[in-house]
């Protein structure tokens, strides 16, 4: 087994905190709630990884944005820079925007169309 990054392993400890743990969950089912109309979703700013990690385990293709190359995004970097050629059926920027919402959210919901939807989520 590889050494896993100690950050890493407790930012996902951390996320198990069934406070922060139910946000999670309320996604899940936001995104599913949407039945066929979504396949492919971008999550800006993964976190612990169990958003992305249980949608692709349903059949999602899911890629993801951060600028933490220990979270093994699919793009690295300022999502507000990076080139992101793919468009998706859902964009799903939880963690960035917690931390900060204005700038971000605008720069996303700009990068995000045509997309079809967007889902916004303020974890506790």
């Amino acid at each position: 087994m590889s050494e896993i990054d100690p950050g890493l392993l407790e930012e996902r400890r951390w996320a198990l905190e069934p406070r922060r743990f139910s946000s999670t969950q309320i996604q899940l089912t936001s995104v599913t709630d949407l039945g066929d109309s979504i396949q492919s979703i971008l999550e800006i700013g993964p976190g612990s990884g169990y958003f992305s990690s249980i949608l692709k385990n349903l059949g999602y293709d899911v890629k993801t944005a951060d600028i933490k190359s220990r979270t093994n995004p699919d793009y690295l970097g300022d999502f507000r820079e990076v080139d992101i050629p793919e468009r998706f059926d859902l964009s799903q920027p939880s963690k960035c925007c917690s931390t900060s919402r204005t700038s971000i959210c605008q720069q996303h919901w700009r990068k995000s169309r045509p997309s079809p939807a967007g889902m916004y989520s303020y974890p506790c």
